[in-house]
């Protein structure tokens, strides 16, 4: 019999790893075997059933919508957090709240983001802490709504994500939607907007809003 094949030895390596929280090495020092074995002894007990591991999910819900997602539209990370209803005062600071920690995970120095209009965007730009990061720009991905300034429009909240990581930001002078295609192209062809444009390629990151549930 291989020591793979031990039960009792894999019960014995396994008590070691998961209760007594000894690292693969010093399992591997204690029982004059290698590393190597003792990786493959701790994988054959979970394929074998000698071990299983069972996750306690804090929020049951959360966790099943999250691998729905990841199923139906083959994205490799997702998180659903419930703020409850979407009417409630609260409910998008919440939301942007628990996004904040995220951020400094996904955002890496000297990226360059693109920033989309939007209400759960800005609440996100204003609910993250100051950090100290390097190199990044912050880019606006659409033109503002109407002639009224708004601080969820993508430059205002292009300048807040600049200002909360001392950071870079642009500005895309433009309206967000156009009476023509003719005066469409004109903007286009304009040097300081065909420079953010041009910049949209580049971005390593989008942060935008999926709208309305509705």
């Amino acid at each position: 019999m291989s020591i793979l094949e031990n039960q009792k030895f894999a019960l014995m390596v396994c008590e070691m790893f998961y209760n007594q929280d000894m690292t693969q090495k010093e399992i591997a020092a204690a029982l004059n075997v290698s590393r190597p074995q003792v990786c493959r002894i701790l994988a054959y007990a979970k394929s074998s059933g000698l071990v299983s591991i069972h996750l306690n999910y804090p929020n049951t819900e959360e966790s099943l919508y999250e691998c729905k997602l990841r199923e139906l539209y083959g994205i490799s990370e997702v998180y659903v957090y419930d703020i409850g209803s979407d009417d409630q005062p609260a409910a998008l600071d919440l939301l942007a709240q628990k996004a904040s920690g995220l951020f400094a995970s996904y955002l890496k120095d000297n990226s360059r983001i693109g920033v989309m209009a939007g209400r759960t965007i800005s609440a996100l730009a204003k609910a993250l802490p100051a950090m100290k990061s390097h190199g990044l720009e912050f880019v606006p991905l659409c033109g503002g709504n109407n002639s009224n300034g708004c601080e969820w429009f993508a430059n205002a909240t292009a300048r807040l994500f600049a200002e909360k990581t001392g950071g870079k930001y642009y500005l895309l002078n433009a309206p967000a939607t156009l009476s023509s295609i003719e005066a469409k192209q004109i903007l286009e062809n304009e040097d300081s907007i065909r420079k953010i444009i041009d910049l949209w390629k580049e971005c390593n990151a989008v942060l935008l809003g999926i709208g309305a549930v509705g």
